[in-house]
């Protein structure tokens, strides 16, 4: 299967504040799987029982932020791909008893 690699302390306590911040600001919806192919080339979504956490994607204002640029230049410069070959840093949010 696909390696793993946990790196401890990645974000400081500032930017992971901010980054769930900035979730609520884009807004945090229902997590869902890709779903049936449209005929422009895009996905639907599809509501999986098995998923039950909320997911917000930093865009707009996340985007922007000065902290969260600083997170997402960090993550293109640790995987060695460029930011402009990645999608957009997805934020999850777990409440309890919720899980992916």
């Amino acid at each position: 299967g696909p390696w793993m690699v946990m790196f401890d302390n990645f974000a400081t306590p500032e930017e992971c504040k901010r980054l769930i911040e900035l979730g609520g600001i884009e807004g945090y919806k229902r997590s869902a799987d890709v779903g049936e192919e449209r005929f422009d080339g895009s996905y639907t979504n599809k509501i999986n029982n098995g998923r039950t956490s909320t997911n917000a994607w930093c865009q707009n204002e996340c985007y922007e932020d000065p902290l969260a640029k600083k997170v997402i230049e960090r993550i293109a410069k640790v995987t060695n791909i460029p930011e402009e070959n990645s999608e957009y840093l997805q934020l999850l949010k777990y409440e309890e008893s919720q899980f992916y």
